[in-house]
């Protein structure tokens, strides 16, 4: 694969994606990554960027609604492998009117200074049956390496990509005090990713 997600939770990222061509009904409504060679086409609507935290004790799910992904994947030839994820911080949902509403701040994301996060591998590997992705997450203005393991299946002619992981928000500075601990919102933040995509002929 050549990948390149963010997610954020992604912070945070997801990936496995990428960039469909702009007549393709899957598009996604970000803007395109920056060009490279791709082999897969993400569709969107069966893919998901989740994530899990907890605020006071009690677990709470979100997602990032929107990003774009760029892919090359070939596993007979892992070193030409790579990835890159997009994820615009904007689509970021979390089940909570108070969530939603704190999270563009800059103790939080501060999208208005840095209103996308960037996921982008600088190798893939196999790791047992599956494969990790090592990479950089640049997020609220820093950038922090970041592996990915991920599964591969293939069903229905589709390639369906699952990456579960967990995150120390806090290492991006997401959450600045007093929100830096744990006693609100948890520092560790679980990803849940799901990427469906289409080989090219």
């Amino acid at each position: 694969m050549r990948f390149v997600i963010l997610a954020s939770c992604a912070a945070f990222v997801g990936l496995w994606a990428c960039s469909p061509s702009a007549s393709s009904p899957e598009a996604s409504p970000v803007a395109d990554v920056p060009a490279m060679k791709t082999n897969y086409d993400v569709i969107y609507s069966e893919s998901r960027l989740g994530f899990t935290a907890e605020q006071e004790g009690a677990p709470f799910e979100g997602e990032f609604t929107e990003f774009t992904a760029a892919i090359f994947f070939d596993p007979a030839v892992l070193e030409t492998a790579r990835v890159r994820v997009d994820v615009p911080l904007a689509s970021f949902s979390a089940g909570n009117a108070d969530r939603e509403s704190s999270a563009p701040g800059k103790a939080w994301f501060d999208m208005k200074s840095f209103p996308v996060a960037k996921f982008e591998s600088d190798a893939i590997r196999a790791d047992g049956a599956g494969y990790i992705a090592d990479g950089k997450l640049s997020l609220k203005g820093k950038t922090l390496p970041l592996s990915l393991p991920f599964s591969l299946q293939e069903m229905d002619g589709k390639t369906e990509m699952r990456s579960t992981t967990v995150l120390d928000r806090t290492q991006w500075g997401v959450g600045e005090a007093p929100w830096d601990t744990d006693q609100y919102i948890s520092r560790a933040v679980s990803l849940d990713i799901t990427v469906v995509a289409q080989k090219r002929s």
